[in-house]
């Protein structure tokens, strides 16, 4: 039988697998990289490369024509190395499964994370509401005893023209310097933000840039929202009528959930002992890398096999078998060679009996001339 290198069922098994080696590969590489993607772009690259040369090539090898004694070599040198070159490129694959394994822990501390973000302008709003709140009370304090204090109330700068207008536009001003248009937009672009990146899990490596993003955004958040309350308008401490509460940032708070972040990268880029999903799902895609190798028939005039060579009893049994043929037919050919040569020489005897015949012809008055 003839090669027949045909792209079977067992390819698409194979390249199925590869897909999915290289999926897990770019995301263990990612990781240990803390989120280098350009080195899990190439290295991922380089390991199904090194798979295919391996597992193909075996299958390759095993299927020629011709030049078995030289096939056969690379044959073995890759499938022997094959289980070596596959535990090594198998490194990165493991890794993202001891990831996963603490999936739960790092999605909990990014959650954590979220969860600060989201309070910090809660806390905000709450403060900033009962700012305005205390400096409308003490406006309508002062308003209703302008006549027993009328110089308190000059002093807020109310004319008596209209205490309510007056009141009302004091009031506004306050709000928006501390509920500006500044700090409406910050929020709605943090919040959105945060309501996208909510409940991410290992299997999306883009967590490890929204853990560094968090990070960097709780500090510039908390830093916009202390100076939004840092304003203050001229008449909203007054004689002590109303004392303005210091904001208090969540620097703290922070601290501690990016300490929890910094923590959060010895889990996913130490390396560690492949776990039980690794190992078992390891196993699987190596057995399925070899369906190419074990569906491609042999040539069958290639005597060679993965391990030595057909069986030497056998090969000395045909051996002799076929040289009790060749000569039973050489002993066939002689014979009739022989035979064609016995009638070629009859024959040849009978043509030149006949050439030394005599020769009768007709003679003068009717005799029979003899020459």
């Amino acid at each position: 039988m003839n090669k027949k290198l045909k792209f079977s069922w067992g390819h698409i098994v194979a390249f199925l697998v590869l897909i999915f080696i290289g999926y897990i590969t770019f995301m263990g590489v990612t990781y240990e990289s803390d989120g280098n993607f350009s080195k899990a772009g190439i290295g991922t690259t380089i390991i199904l490369i090194v798979l295919m040369l391996f597992f193909i090539g075996a299958q390759y090898m095993k299927g020629v024509d011709e030049k078995f004694r030289k096939s056969i070599v690379w044959e073995r040198i890759f499938m022997y190395a094959s289980p070596i070159v596959f535990i090594i490129c198998m490194i990165p694959y493991s890794h993202f499964w001891t990831v996963f394994k603490d999936g739960d822990e790092i999605t909990k501390q990014f959650d954590s994370a979220i969860e600060l973000s989201k309070n910090m302008f809660t806390d905000y709003d709450e403060y900033a509401h009962k700012r305005i709140d205390n400096y409308e009370s003490m406006l309508n304090r002062v308003v209703s005893n302008k006549n027993l204090r009328p110089q308190e109330y000059r002093d807020l700068g109310l004319t008596g023209r209209n205490d309510n207008e007056q009141k009302r536009l004091m009031v506004k001003e306050l709000e928006l310097q501390l509920l500006s248009s500044n700090y409406d937009s910050l929020k709605t672009t943090a919040t959105d933000w945060i309501d996208n990146v909510k409940g991410a899990s290992v299997w999306n490596v883009f967590i490890i840039g929204n853990i560094k993003q968090i990070k960097t955004s709780m500090g510039s958040w908390n830093k916009d929202l202390a100076s939004f309350a840092a304003k203050k308008i001229n008449n909203e401490e007054y004689k002590g009528y109303n004392t303005v509460q210091i904001y208090s940032d969540h620097g703290k708070e922070i601290s501690k959930v990016e300490t929890a972040l910094d923590n959060l990268k010895g889990l996913y880029t130490e390396s560690s002992s492949p776990t039980p999903t690794a190992i078992i799902t390891g196993i699987l895609c190596y057995i399925l890398l070899l369906f190419p190798y074990f569906i491609q028939r042999r040539n069958t005039k290639n005597i060679y096999r993965l391990f030595g060579q057909e069986g030497v009893h056998r090969t000395i049994r045909d051996s002799d078998e076929y040289l009790v043929g060749f000569q039973k037919e050489t002993n066939r050919f002689e014979h009739r060679r022989q035979v064609r040569d016995a009638q070629v020489q009859e024959q040849d005897t009978q043509e030149k009996a006949q050439v030394n015949q005599p020769r009768q012809r007709g003679g003068l008055h009717g005799r029979i001339r003899m020459e």
